[in-house]
């Protein structure tokens, strides 16, 4: 939506990287740990790439899913 919006400016397209997988895991993600569909795409993406999510929201810290740094 940032992209679509101009607001974020990328020298490709969303598919090159919101891949299938993480499209996958944000639709699989509990509401509980949150609803905003960015939060979810971002936390997605770092679960695929098994990588810590450095993020300030309690929600996210919260989850087991992965490490979070803050």
């Amino acid at each position: 939506m940032l992209i679509h919006k101009g607001r974020v400016q990328v020298a490709t397209d969303c598919q090159s990287f919101i891949t299938p997988q993480i499209a996958t895991i944000s639709v699989e993600l509990s509401q509980t740990i949150t609803a905003d569909s960015a939060d979810r795409l971002i936390l997605a993406t770092a679960v695929a790439e098994q990588l810590p999510l450095i993020t300030a929201d309690r929600n996210l810290r919260s989850t087991n899913l992965l490490p979070t740094i803050w």
